[in-house]
């Protein structure tokens, strides 16, 4: 379930403090300094890297099964995404413009499906 966190709940409160750089009032809407991570009202919410079309666990380039990566944040039932995009390394095509808007045009199309 994915969720827009509301005007003074603890997942706005956590993430104006983090964007303003306060780390007390982050810390302080964390629970506070001594609280145990299992008690923090915000938990990191991880996803595994599954190969859609069998199921199976992706593995890295060693031939592992990939660590899990952040997927975003959770409070109660609400959990946010904050990794919406996923990012691919490819080659350049350098400066060459032409080369440029024909890679563009192929990354439009991908990211619309």
């Amino acid at each position: 379930m994915e969720a827009v966190a509301e005007k003074g709940s603890v997942i706005e409160e956590a993430r104006l403090a983090a964007d303003n750089s306060d780390w007390k009032a982050y810390q302080e809407a964390m629970g506070g300094v001594i609280c145990l991570r299992k008690n923090r009202p915000l938990q990191i919410v991880y996803e595994n890297d599954v190969d859609l079309s069998t199921g199976a666990l992706r593995q890295n380039q060693y031939e592992e099964l990939s660590a899990p990566k952040i997927f975003g944040i959770k409070h109660g039932n609400t959990v946010i995404n904050s990794r919406p995009h996923v990012w691919k390394i490819s080659k350049s095509f350098g400066n060459n413009s032409e080369s440029t808007s024909a890679y563009l045009s192929e990354f439009s199309k991908a990211l619309k499906g």
